[in-house]
């Protein structure tokens, strides 16, 4: 399959991001195509806006397909990143009528959301989705249900409540 070995693609930049951080947590999986000479960060490719999964997961790189990643790193060559001012923000938001585009770590920079759910949506800064609490009667720090580092059970971009388990509190980065 011509996948690099873990470590070998170090210092390899993602395609989309140009950044060579291997940061699973952060960035999803990286994973370098030798014989593509192509290398990204999943969440990179997950997140652009103009790409989607036509192959078979084992196909391309996580059943996105070699020849429209390629397309997609070229749409989004044209594209100006909002945060960053560089070319190569495949992500835009979706809201309707708005323009920005960004590259993935630019927009977890400027808390962005993005939805890794349904059609993989992306929201800027001025149009992400706020979580309402209709009533807090939460007066004291409570755990995080999945770090159980405690937390101020206050929404914010950092910190959400579940929808369906009342009492259970979030760390953004603990979810996704």
């Amino acid at each position: 399959m011509n996948e690099s070995k873990p470590g070998d693609s170090q210092n390899l930049a993602c395609v989309f991001c140009r950044k060579n951080d291997d940061c699973p947590n952060k960035y999803g999986e990286k994973k370098t195509k030798e014989k593509w000479n192509l290398t990204v960060h999943y969440y990179c490719l997950l997140m652009s806006s103009g790409i989607w999964q036509r192959g078979k997961e084992e196909e391309g790189v996580y059943g996105f397909l070699i020849e429209d990643i390629r397309k997609e790193v070229n749409r989004a060559s044209k594209l100006k990143c909002c945060v960053c001012k560089k070319n190569g923000a495949s992500i835009g938001c979706v809201a309707p009528r708005c323009k920005r585009s960004y590259h993935f770590p630019c927009g977890l920079q400027r808390e962005c959301i993005f939805q890794f759910t349904g059609n993989f949506a992306s929201f800027c800064w001025d149009h992400r989705p706020v979580q309402i609490i209709t009533s807090n009667n939460y007066r004291e720090s409570l755990p995080c249900t999945i770090c159980l580092e405690f937390i101020e059970p206050i929404p914010s971009y950092n910190v959400l409540r579940s929808p369906c388990c009342k009492n259970a509190w979030f760390h953004r980065d603990c979810l996704q």
